[in-house]
């Protein structure tokens, strides 16, 4: 009986222990999500704590949260450690930096730390001491130097204290590289490049002086639709603007009448997706990652931080269309061959493909080099190939845009155009569809063609 009771005993603690490691175990992975989710949110990393929520500052804090933005640079790495080719710099001991070396590694990062700028700029003089500025020599008794004189007769040299230089705010717009543009053809909805169905809106509809210019879900309603041109994103006859010319991290964004003044001037970068206000040098941005209807745009640094990222929607009947969960993905004709049954797969958008360019037809169609998008043979069931086929009116051809949600629905059998996998390889898989469940990899945006955007 007493060998019973010990046994019995010991397997209690047993179970305890394995329940214990697992708590652990459990516990831990759910921080480590949660710190991801607050790096890539707010670009916190190791010594990098920026959330703009209380909650999230003291989560980061309170669980020493050492990951980093899934977005973060070789140079943000190598500006933020002092990291170069060879050397993690000062991350190179201690578990606080684990992530950060692996992340470096996995990069095959070999950036330097970009040069500080002297504070004392080439050709600008010192200020010369006046005759008798110099200090008094101490006479006190036995306070004699090393070469055995009394006192010290070093004059000492006053500090010129360095005044902070406010940026010049420029009067005219810069000139744009290839992948930056100032007006897009036609009607143009933004759409957050962070979450599917949120958008860039004029609140209420105002036209008033003033009008906050907000994050909403995506409705294709008249006041998310602008006119971009010569840098102006406009709302009737006003212009979208930084308020009160504000150039400081948080500046709201408004509507105004236009003033040709460069608080009022954007352009858009296709390669980074920001959208950039050329006084302040300074991104449009969701304040804090909160896509709360009727929260107020602002202006923040550009980090790389994907709450700063945009992606032009056309109101056009001809188009790109782009996978929410890789935006530099668009869906794509195999080959370019028109044949019966080709293969619809997802891949690198390229300006000027003839094989990427959709019609949305008034009948609902997907059209690409005039035949259709098909699932193949009038399938229902998930996972059901999406192929190329002669247009014949059947439901099986005819698709739903929801702008709330990014999701193309099949008429026929109500479910979403959808990514295998998700594997964003190119070509890597034929697009089907799926029941839909509110995934990235199933939501789709209709980005201009390259003819549309100009400068």
């Amino acid at each position: 009986m007493k060998n019973k009771i010990i046994i019995i005993v010991f397997i209690v603690i047993l179970l305890a222990v394995i329940g214990v490691v697992i708590w652990y175990f459990v516990n831990k992975n759910s921080i480590n999500s949660k710190c991801q989710t607050i790096s890539n949110q707010y670009n916190n990393y190791p010594d990098h704590n920026v959330a703009t929520s209380d909650e999230d500052k003291a989560f980061w804090t309170d669980n020493k949260c050492t990951t980093v933005p899934a977005s973060i640079t070789c140079q943000q790495l190598s500006d933020a450690y002092g990291m170069k080719k060879g050397d993690y710099g000062k991350a190179k001991t201690g578990d606080s930096y684990a992530t950060v070396r692996s992340t470096w590694d996995s990069k095959k990062c070999d950036t330097s730390p970009t040069p500080v700028a002297s504070t004392n700029p080439t050709g600008a003089t010192p200020t010369t001491p006046t005759t008798g500025s110099t200090s008094t020599p101490s006479t006190s008794t036995g306070a004699t130097n090393s070469t055995g004189s009394t006192g010290s007769t070093s004059p000492v040299t006053p500090v010129t204290p360095v005044t902070p230089v406010t940026p010049a705010i420029p009067t005219s717009p810069p000139a744009l590289s290839e992948v930056q543009f100032n007006s897009i053809k036609g009607k143009t909805i933004f759409n957050s490049g962070m979450k599917p169905g949120k958008c860039m809106d004029v609140h209420a509809s105002g036209t008033a002086n003033g009008t906050t210019i907000d994050i909403h879900d995506c409705n294709s309603s008249g006041n998310q639709q602008f006119d971009y041109s010569n840098g102006n994103i406009k709302y009737g006859n006003k212009c979208v603007e930084v308020k009160d010319s504000g150039i400081n991290n948080g500046s709201a964004v408004q509507l105004w009448d236009c003033t040709g003044k460069m608080n009022q001037y954007w352009f858009y970068d296709r390669s980074t997706k920001n959208i950039k206000n050329v006084a302040s040098n300074k991104c449009l941005d969701v304040g804090g990652a909160d896509f709360t209807n009727g929260k107020q745009l602002q202006i923040w640094d550009c980090v790389g931080a994907s709450n700063e990222t945009w992606a032009p929607e056309t109101t056009g009947n001809k188009f790109q269309l782009a996978n929410f969960g890789n935006l530099s993905k668009c869906v794509d004709l195999s080959d370019g061959k028109t044949d019966n049954g080709a293969k619809i797969q997802l891949w690198d958008c390229q300006d000027n493909n003839p094989n990427q360019q959709i019609e949305y037809t008034s009948n609902k169609e997907l059209k690409i080099k005039g035949k259709c998008l098909d699932v193949r043979g009038g399938g229902t069931a998930n996972e059901t190939l999406v192929e190329l086929y002669d247009c014949n009116n059947q439901s099986n051809q005819k698709w739903n845009y929801d702008y709330k949600t990014g999701r193309m629905v099949s008429q026929q059998s109500g479910k979403c155009l959808n990514l295998r996998g998700p594997n964003y390889t190119n070509g890597a898989n034929q697009l089907t569809i799926y029941d839909c469940a509110g995934a990235t990899h199933q939501s789709w945006l209709p980005i201009p063609l390259s003819s549309d955007y100009s400068k």
